[in-house]
């Protein structure tokens, strides 16, 4: 339910502080960048519901279709 919330309906997608998102398949670097503003932002005390941001790659939806 959280997750339709949100509008994902892809898989796989990883979300991070509530303000990123990667949707897809994406090289381990994407990770490492969305790891690290994740924190900053969070060190800075900015909320989770500002401004978002959503890296997307190869992935499926909810009915089945894949991106490969």
């Amino acid at each position: 339910r959280e997750a339709q919330a949100l509008g994902i309906d892809t898989v796989p997608t990883f979300l991070f502080d509530r303000k990123r998102a990667i949707v897809g398949s994406e090289p381990p670097q994407v990770f490492l960048d969305n790891l690290n503003k994740a924190y900053e932002s969070r060190q800075k005390g900015e909320e989770a519901n500002e401004s978002r941001e959503v890296k997307k790659g190869k992935s499926c939806n909810a009915e089945g279709m894949c991106e490969i």
